[in-house]
């Protein structure tokens, strides 16, 4: 490869990793690429939190890179100030991707729960309602970038099955003007990738990157 090209690419790749969208696909990849290594260690009892903080560990503490341009943080407090002027604390969002002065927040759920009994909840109304997708389209969680995200732990591994729900739940909390686009590349292996769009509360259009990653047997 001639010396010149070689180092335009390099800048070109570091230069759109300290851009919001750059970044967030960069991110995503590593996710990919974290979830390989990683799952095996979760079973379908297996806390949300704890599988969020370890995406957290692999990124930026097991694979630190001083050069990258964006890092990764769990559980940061999201503030706001209440009726009396007071900062209080409104959440948690599960990870934090920080580029630059900015952030892109995103909420995990586990899904295709699986009780003692052997009993399935996809649990697809949590991902869509005020304790998910709503976390962003109330602004509950602010976007600056307009991009945030959320990833969804299948417990039991059956991918597909998840997939349908969430799709099919989609049209709660979207308009029937919203994309979804599952053709995007997939993270890693036996994972699935979707991007929809929806209008905030404010009217401000947001752009919400859905990753689903199989715990357990992958059907």
């Amino acid at each position: 490869m001639n010396r010149t090209v070689g180092i335009a690419k390099w800048r070109g790749s570091i230069s759109r990793e300290r851009t919001p969208v750059g970044a967030n696909e960069a991110f995503i990849a590593m996710i990919g690429q974290a979830w390989d290594d990683i799952h095996s260690v979760f079973v379908a009892s297996s806390f949300e939190n704890d599988m969020s903080r370890r995406l957290k560990w692999w990124i930026q503490d097991e694979h630190h890179d001083a050069n990258r341009p964006w890092s990764v943080s769990s559980q940061a407090e999201e503030v706001t100030f209440d009726d009396n002027g007071n900062i209080v604390a409104i959440g948690k969002p599960d990870l934090w991707l920080n580029v630059g002065s900015m952030q892109i927040l995103y909420e995990c759920k586990r899904l295709n729960i699986i009780d003692k009994n052997g009993n399935l909840s996809r649990n697809q109304k949590q991902y869509i309602d005020e304790n998910g997708i709503q976390r962003f389209t109330t602004e509950k969680y602010s976007s600056r970038t307009k991009i945030c995200g959320m990833i969804g732990f299948v417990m039991n591994g059956d991918l597909a099955d998840a997939q349908t729900s969430i799709v099919n739940s989609m049209h709660q909390c979207s308009s029937a003007k919203a994309v979804i686009n599952p053709k995007k590349p997939f993270p890693c292996d036996n994972s699935y990738r979707l991007k929809t769009k929806h209008k905030a509360d404010t009217g401000k259009l947001l752009h919400i990157h859905h990753l689903l990653l199989p715990v357990g047997n992958h059907v």
